[in-house]
């Protein structure tokens, strides 16, 4: 069947049914019947997705597509790719096998569901219509005493809106609707228009409670992608959520965006209730499914939260975010290697957040580049490495002090410390840099007796055990390390199954293990790392455990050459101090001070 290659018809339906999906081309909407839920798509995706409803469920080419959609420019077979896969976001069908759209091979992309176009809204008697807003003097009244509450509870701080006026509904959802297509595209001017947007559509209509949940949106997107404070996010969500609430009790997006606000603010039990109803109304929520991820991940239960944050990157395959939190999953299960590639591959789709130097601290082997631009960060944004319930300013003023410490500045290592333990000091990030820090100093005893009380928080994490049994390594307890590891990893003592891909635990047991327990892994650790490109501590130790010190001295060397440092969140100790650095050449140590005097000579005023 033929399909229309130019811009689409004038008289083409204003409205087509895909299984239980309402699709509307000229507002770029999606509305999902049953669960009365919407997706509002990029104009290029609708003309995509345009394309595949003209063609009845015949196969579009290639061709077809690139000719319809992106005339006149010069793009790939992956834009169309990129534009597939995000369709099959929006209409939930990320799985294989698809329910939406196939590819055929060779002859292009298909509907699975025949499209059935749908007469126009205008000819829908209005009590036929399964929305969830009203109509006539009822709708009128509502949004009056709706926008009065509203307009006498907003926060003082909250740039003042216009008085609520009551026109059609239909424009308020399309300043909606517009809002959320600027707020998909994340970068700073479009997030102030997307905030905007979504004024106006709340100015319009008061009780269209998803704007609401929108507005609330942005202001979050401006703090990942922008300036905004966390602080004045906090104080403009949340009368905006118990409005949207009060409205829409069961609005899914509220729910999520809610909980959101109480995990946020340090309230694990409040966060866990509104996030199990939400994921009850919505339950393809991918953001919902990463908030309760990390939830989980902040209560220690780690599998369960690496289970969520998958679950949530397969609802939104495209999105940078959620790669990101997926990324700092894996990390915190001891999964180093595929923690970066995934952080890697949210770089990829993200590049420009304002975080991103924080994150790249914890994700990447640190280099003197990083660190100045770390450093440069933190004094451009003071207020975000001010610890508050959210531990996300505390992880950064540790993380600031261990890159003190990397640069050998103890006393300003203390200081940061200082600062923070007096309201966090029993908290883990906390108590793994005074360890660090007292390991420096040279006082192991002392060091041990702080991981010890950071491992008792979470007693079956290995990632919390990992710095105690390193110092009980430079105490001479070996066979207590042996004991331990063998407790929470029983397949070491078993030929064949050892879990030689947890590269930390695996450097720590060769230190501890047997002569032929250590020979019957060799080669399969060979095969490991023959491939690793990265210096990382568990490489470097492992390699120098099997006699490779050479290579490990000259893949160190080309790396301090172009400004690689040390951190000592990824191995504990510092080069002076740590046996393996030891067995390497002399020269990497000056190399490395050399990496560390530049680092202080750029970010010294």
């Amino acid at each position: 069947m033929p399909i229309n290659t130019d811009s689409p018809a004038t008289d083409a339906p204003s409205r087509w049914q895909l299984a239980n999906w309402i699709i509307e081309p000229g507002r770029n909407r999606l509305w999902l019947e049953p669960e009365q839920r919407e997706q509002v798509l990029e104009p290029r995706l609708m003309l995509v997705l345009q394309q595949l409803l003209q063609a009845g469920g015949q196969p579009v080419t290639d061709q077809q597509l690139l000719t319809a959609v992106w005339a006149g420019q010069v793009v790939s077979d992956a834009s169309i790719y990129q534009a597939i896969a995000q369709l099959r976001k929006a209409l939930g069908d990320t799985q294989k096998p698809y329910r939406f759209i196939e590819r055929i091979s060779g002859r292009g992309y298909q509907l699975l569901p025949t499209p059935v176009p749908l007469p126009d809204i205008e000819a829908t008697p209005p009590s036929s219509s399964k929305r969830w807003w009203l109509s006539g003097g009822v709708v009128i009244a509502l949004a009056l005493l709706a926008g009065l509450a509203w307009w006498l509870s907003r926060p003082q701080q909250e740039p003042v809106l216009a008085e609520p006026t009551v026109v059609s509904t239909s424009s308020a959802m399309e300043s909606y609707q517009l809002g959320r297509w600027h707020w998909q595209q994340r970068q700073p001017a479009e997030l102030e228009k997307a905030v905007s947007e979504f004024k106006q559509a709340i100015t319009l209509d008061p009780t269209l409670a998803i704007a609401k949940v929108g507005l609330c949106d942005a202001y979050h997107y401006q703090h990942i992608y922008a300036d905004r404070s966390l602080e004045q996010v906090l104080a403009w969500c949340e009368p905006l959520l118990r409005e949207a609430l009060q409205q829409q009790p069961k609005l899914g997006e509220a729910l999520a965006s809610f909980a959101l606000l109480r995990l946020t603010q340090g309230d694990l039990d409040a966060a866990e209730h509104f996030l199990a109803q939400a994921l009850e109304q919505s339950p393809n929520h991918a953001m919902a499914w990463a908030w309760s991820a990390q939830l989980q991940r902040q209560r220690g239960r780690l599998q369960v939260a690496l289970q969520q944050m998958r679950k949530a990157a397969d609802l939104d395959p495209l999105s940078g975010l959620i790669k990101r939190h997926l990324a700092f999953t894996l990390a915190a299960t001891g999964a180093l290697s595929e923690s970066r590639a995934v952080y890697r591959e949210a770089v990829l789709l993200e590049p420009d957040y304002t975080d991103r130097p924080i994150d790249e601290i914890d994700m990447l082997p640190l280099t003197v580049d990083r660190a100045i631009a770390f450093i440069e960060w933190t004094r451009r944004y003071p207020d975000r490495i001010v610890p508050s319930p959210n531990t996300g300013g505390l992880g950064a003023s540790v993380n600031l002090a261990l890159v003190w410490l990397t640069l050998g500045e103890l006393d300003k290592t203390d200081q940061v410390l200082q600062s923070i333990e007096a309201n966090h000091g029993e908290h883990h990030y906390v108590l793994f840099a005074r360890a660090a820090w007292w390991q420096a100093k040279g006082d192991t005893e002392k060091a041990l007796t702080v991981a010890k009380q950071r491992a008792a928080l979470q007693p079956d994490n290995p990632v919390f055990l990992t710095p105690v049994w390193a110092l009980q390594n430079q105490l001479g307890q070996r066979e207590a390390v042996r004991a331990a590891i063998l407790k929470l990893f029983p397949t070491f003592a078993v030929a064949g199954e050892e879990p030689i891909d947890l590269l930390p635990f695996l450097a720590i047991w060769l230190s501890v293990a047997n002569s032929e327990e250590r020979a019957r892994l060799q080669p399969r650790l060979r095969e490991l790392l023959a491939h690793a490109t990265e210096v990382d501590h568990p490489s470097m130790m492992l390699r120098v455990r099997l006699g490779e010190q050479r290579a490990v001295s000259e893949q160190l060397r080309s790396a301090l050459q172009v400004g690689h440092l040390p951190f000592p969140g990824n191995g504990f100790l510092l080069p002076e101090q740590d046996p393996i650095w030891q067995q390497l050449d002399d020269d990497l140590l000056p190399l490395l001070n050399a990496n560390r005097q530049r680092v202080l000579a750029a970010v010294t005023h």
